[in-house]
């Protein structure tokens, strides 16, 4: 199986690496990249959003918001 795996300069393999493992041929490009919005953006939209729970699914995102709002 050929499987394209798109990524961020820096990103996480462990998704590719997995595929590799079990079997597919996979290309990973690099497709985009992470540009974090101003941290007093991130903490106003965080307040008005006023979130009971949040889901990151991002080592790098998490960063970010932690980064942000602290």
């Amino acid at each position: 199986q050929r499987v394209l795996v798109l990524t961020t300069p820096g990103g996480l393999t462990v998704l590719a690496d997995h595929l590799t493992r079990a079997g597919a041929c996979v290309e990973v490009v690099e497709a985009y990249a992470l540009r974090p919005r101003a941290a007093v953006d991130i903490r106003h939209d965080w307040a008005a959003a006023d979130p009971v729970a949040v889901v990151v699914t991002s080592p790098r995102s998490a960063g970010v918001l932690v980064d942000a709002i602290g």
